[in-house]
């Protein structure tokens, strides 16, 4: 099984929750600048290019995730990323 991620840029969290909680989760893409990109992971390959576009190699470190939403699914490992 892929990797299901959509990369948006949004004014901050708290208009991200706010949007997948009366949109049923669906995907800000369409709400936000974004793009769907389903198969970009973004631990992997989301960092090597951003390592390429900014000449830095690749590290764990170079994107960071975390869980936003639901509310306190920061701290529920088996939901799905959102970051």
């Amino acid at each position: 099984m892929g990797v299901l991620c959509d990369y948006f840029r949004a004014p901050g969290v708290d208009e991200v929750r706010a949007f997948l909680d009366n949109n049923d989760g669906a995907s800000p893409v369409e709400a936000f600048d974004g793009i769907d990109l389903k198969w970009i992971d973004p631990g992997v390959i989301l960092g090597r290019l951003v390592g390429l576009a900014t000449d830095q190699e690749w590290s764990t470190g170079l994107v960071n995730d975390h869980l936003i939403w639901p509310a306190g699914a920061e701290q529920d490992m088996d939901l799905p990323l959102i970051a």
